[in-house]
């Protein structure tokens, strides 16, 4: 299985685990057996008779109109005692978002500044239910957001493999650059394999 990324980069070729195939018997244009795949991504099909026959599986495809194609290949049995191997299949997986097993994690902590005495602080605390964003790569907009919690605490789940961008949204240090008085606090990283939790620490915001 060779696996894209939502902007449709190459991320890499792993086994096809838990996928169909399909065998089709002679020039049946339906199957006749169908069997998932394993965690290595290999199948067997047992009791077949001599013969032609078609395995395939489904795979990605971002310019048909189903959104899938069939990935075939051909098979002649030619002793029915025997084993015979087929040509390995490779199918393309176009990942979304949430097709992973990363997480990335944080806090959010606001500093709230005294408006009479700008350099002085009237209080500070870890922010709860407010929004923080997730960016994908070079996405120009996010693609997924959580509330804090009661104690300034956020997480995305369910991450592929990639950089990301977190960011939420803080009064502007300089009012005069800032045309709605907010600006973005970001944090970058990367989540570099399968299952990897990612602490970035704490964002700090502030409230003017």
């Amino acid at each position: 299985e060779d696996l894209y990324d939502p902007a449709g980069a190459f991320s890499e070729q792993v086994p096809a685990a838990v996928k169909k195939v399909y065998l089709a018997y002679g020039d049946n244009t339906s199957y006749d057996d169908r069997v998932d795949t394993d965690a290595n991504g290999k199948y067997q099909f047992k009791s077949l008779q001599k013969g032609e026959y078609r395995l395939y599986a489904f795979s990605d495809c971002s310019t048909c109109s189903s959104g899938s194609v069939e990935v075939e290949v051909e098979v002649t049995i030619s002793d029915k005692k025997g084993i015979t191997l087929a040509s390995d299949i490779t199918v393309v997986n176009i990942l979304d978002y949430n097709d992973g097993t990363g997480s990335i994690q944080g806090k959010l902590f606001e500093v709230e500044y005294d408006p009479g005495s700008p350099a002085d602080t009237l209080d500070s605390y870890f922010k709860p239910d407010d929004n923080v964003y997730i960016v994908y790569n070079n996405d120009l907009t996010y693609f997924d957001k959580v509330k804090t919690d009661g104690s300034g605490v956020f997480q995305f789940t369910r991450l592929i493999k990639g950089s990301y961008r977190i960011y939420s949204f803080s009064d502007c240090s300089i009012l005069m650059s800032c045309p709605d008085g907010t600006e973005e606090k970001d944090v970058s990283t990367t989540i570099t394999s399968n299952g990897q939790t990612v602490n970035i620490g704490t964002v700090t915001l502030a409230k003017r």
